[in-house]
């Protein structure tokens, strides 16, 4: 495990204008650690993790933690990025946080990534044991190296981010009491099968080795729906255990088209409207729960997030905020300050 500050050079770089904001009241660091979780599925984990810390100055004092999961195809260091014309979120988090409107807290920006595209901060057969890694060997470390106040300690995320965070403060309230969820992948029948479908034309022409290649060459995503295909295969390696290492997980038949249900049920399992009913004590004893989602979201999640919403309010959790935006799946981005606003709130009380 290594950890290093991050100099002006690398903060250039980010789209930071104010360097001496940022040195002044926060300092940036890689937390790279070698997992030996994740090994095992090298192949398609690199068990070399990459995480991102915005710490504090007062570090060495007890402070709140918000981890932020990227959403499918990005990763922690992405935040450190240009989001053109607009500020890097980076930007915004430092301005919110200066102007006391956002938790003065350690930010982790979790590596998620994988050759898939991400890995739905899950335990995989597939891809590997992501969330063990998370909670097993990231996790101990942030304890040992800060001084936190789990009390008020969040995750939050976006999509696949948002997904990931019903996952862990579902199954982790301890750690995570507060869970803020941006339009979380729910309600598969209506967003992943339909996907599926359109995806049955290209997966059965093409093997898994010659699909990672166009994944890694990035050819698969310059087709025609090529994020769609990119994004339903992902799913399917997260979620599926694949007969040999060289089948690709897939629930349909390449030939028939035959949706095979006892594939497609295991895929359910992961679907938040299944599993989150299963965990009503752990709900219980979050002390809030932040879901939104966009009116005219693309992708269908506005009716799995209103399932989600029935889910959780017969759950018994009391402090719990919903909110229907106009917008569409990427306008996730211009609500993420109105989420970060109401856990500045919640870490106020």
């Amino acid at each position: 495990m290594t950890m290093e500050t991050r100099g002006n050079k690398i903060l250039k770089n980010s789209g930071i204008r104010d360097y001496s904001q940022l040195e002044s009241h926060y300092r940036l660091q890689k937390l790279e650690i070698q997992s030996s979780l994740l090994k095992p599925h090298q192949a398609v984990s690199d068990p070399h993790r990459k995480h991102i810390l915005l710490v504090p100055e007062e570090a060495n004092r007890s402070i709140p933690m918000i981890w932020m999961l990227p959403g499918f195809s990005g990763s922690g260091e992405k935040y450190l990025g240009w989001r053109k014309p607009e500020e890097s979120l980076l930007e915004e988090l430092l301005k919110g946080i200066g102007a006391g409107a956002y938790p003065r807290a350690l930010y982790v920006f979790v590596d998620s990534w994988t050759k898939w595209g991400g890995s739905q901060f899950i335990d995989s057969a597939g891809l590997g044991l992501h969330q063990s890694h998370l909670m097993d060997e990231l996790f101990p470390i942030l304890k040992k190296s800060f001084h936190l106040d789990l009390t008020r300690s969040a995750v939050m995320g976006a999509s696949s981010g948002g997904y990931g965070a019903l996952q862990l403060s579902t199954r982790f309230a301890k750690m995570f009491p507060f869970c803020v969820a941006q339009a979380p992948d729910s309600a598969f029948e209506l967003n992943l099968l339909p996907d599926l479908l359109r995806t049955l034309v290209f997966v059965s022409s093409s093997s898994k080795l010659e699909i990672l290649k166009m994944l890694n060459s990035g050819t698969l995503q310059k087709k025609k729906d090529g994020f769609v295909c990119w994004n339903a295969l992902a799913m399917c390696q997260a979620y599926l255990r694949s007969t040999s290492p060289k089948d690709l997980a897939f629930p349909i038949d390449f030939q028939t088209g035959q949706l095979d249900t006892q594939k497609w049920k295991e895929i359910l399992k992961n679907d938040p409207c299944f599993f989150l009913p299963k965990r009503k004590d752990q709900i219980q004893k979050l002390k809030g729960i932040y879901l939104q989602v966009g009116k005219q979201d693309e992708h269908n999640l506005l009716f799995g997030v209103r399932k989600l919403r029935k889910i959780l309010m017969s759950s018994g959790i009391k402090n719990f905020k919903y909110l229907e935006f106009e917008g569409t799946h990427r306008d996730c981005a211009r609500h993420k300050d109105e989420a970060l606003r109401w856990l500045g709130q919640q870490f106020a009380t």
